[in-house]
């Protein structure tokens, strides 16, 4: 083959491959965020609804020359709907913690704290990148809150040793806990990550968050849930 021929080939095989493993990783990292208040618990319940400080992004703006506009504009005003939203218990579960312990969620529910359960994965880019805000807030928090943060550690892609070594090279002081067998990620519905649970220190769930979030917004969260101890 001449050798012009052989290097278009090497390099036609080369982008293609790069193509795949790109096409891979946002497949991987790609986190689908609804409005709140479809964020759906266990049994089809919703939990309360807590507020986010940050705008969800999921507005539809419909064009003022339309006639749906113009009906709106003519139509009564009509007021809101409250949303029926109550909090359920949370789905018991036991997953190993960092030291090779098995962990339930009655076992730290005993320290008569509320919890924070965050499902996170080191290949998911959302994930990954709100874990420095979860790192603070873990010392911040630590005499109030309890956190738990449930790896989906599948053994292949995620491994433990893998995991350990990620929150080493980064400076992670988080509590992780692994979870192999899907004990707490098929009950709390964990399809798409990061997800987070806030749960009351009486065991019941008040609120999530579907998606990465900032400092300030975990941080919003963490003190409407100190709030509802009171």
């Amino acid at each position: 083959m001449d050798s012009k021929l052989k290097y278009l080939v090497i390099t036609v095989l080369f982008a293609g491959i790069f193509a795949a493993a790109v096409i891979g990783y946002n497949a991987l990292s790609k986190v689908y965020t609804p409005p709140q208040a479809e964020l759906a618990l266990p049994g089809g319940s919703t939990p309360v609804k807590m507020e986010e400080t940050e705008p969800a992004g999921n507005e539809e703006i419909v064009p003022e020359d339309s006639e749906d506009s113009a009906e709106a504009e003519d139509a009564p005003e009509e007021a809101p709907e409250e949303e029926q939203a109550e909090a359920v218990p949370a789905p018991d579960f036991t997953i190993m913690a960092l030291d090779g312990s098995m962990v339930s969620l009655t076992d730290r529910l005993e320290d008569g704290k509320p919890i924070v359960l965050n499902f996170w994965a080191t290949w998911c880019g959302p994930c990954t990148s709100e874990l420095p805000a979860f790192n603070k807030a873990v010392a911040d928090y630590a005499d109030e809150i309890t956190f738990m943060m449930i790896n989906l550690t599948d053994g292949q892609v995620e491994t433990v040793p893998g995991v350990k070594e990620f929150l080493t090279e980064n400076g992670y002081s988080l509590p992780v806990y692994f979870d192999k067998k899907g004990s707490a990620t098929g009950p709390y519905g964990a399809s798409s990550i990061p997800l987070t649970y806030f749960i009351t220190s009486d065991g019941m769930v008040v609120g999530g968050h579907m998606g990465s979030m900032s400092e300030e917004t975990l941080y919003n969260y963490l003190e409407q849930l100190l709030e509802l101890e009171q």
